[in-house]
């Protein structure tokens, strides 16, 4: 009886290392170079858009719907602080007909959600520790209602791992 328990837990053991090998090679790690906005995005189902010509990010666009992953970085104005910028954007992501229904924030990030258009919107703002904080990187996933339960993992897994790495803009 102890050999078939521990055959049992073997092969237990062995499905969730699979499991986890699996999971992990699910997922890609995208660092844009100029800012430094970096997040691990799914390594399959989505297709790069052609970048930007200033090269602040890259957007993706899904193979099954037109659900869409972008990241990028960029300056905060000259005169504009980092509680400025988190209104301005606040107030631009609801001038967009934007009901947000999801809200968050700490001294450096902040967090918006909600619905548009039978879509649902989420935005994901850090200041970088570096450029002299003078840098706002972002995760930007844009989705159908109808495709919420499938994507509100991938979409918390991105927002877990988004973060800023050094960036060559301010080398």
């Amino acid at each position: 009886m102890k050999r078939k328990q521990l055959i049992a837990v073997a092969a237990c053991l062995s499905g969730v290392i699979v499991s986890t090998l699996a999971s992990a090679a699910a997922w890609k790690r995208y660092t844009n170079e100029r800012f430094g906005a970096s997040a691990e995005l799914p390594a399959s189902g989505f297709v790069a858009l052609p970048p930007p010509a200033n090269g602040d990010g890259q957007t993706w666009r899904s193979i099954e719907d037109s659900s869409e992953i972008t990241v990028f970085g960029s300056f905060l104005a000259p005169t504009t602080g980092w509680n400025d910028y988190r209104k301005s954007r606040t107030e631009w992501f609801a001038s967009g007909e934007t009901e947000i229904t999801y809200r968050a924030g700490g001294d450096d990030w902040f967090v918006l959600s909600g619905h548009k258009n039978g879509r649902i919107v989420y935005l994901k703002v850090i200041l970088s520790p570096h450029c002299d904080e003078q840098v706002a990187n972002h995760l930007r996933v844009e989705y159908p209602v109808s495709r919420k339960a499938a994507l509100d993992a991938v979409v918390t897994h991105m927002a877990a791992s988004f973060r800023s790495e050094p960036g060559i803009q301010c080398s």
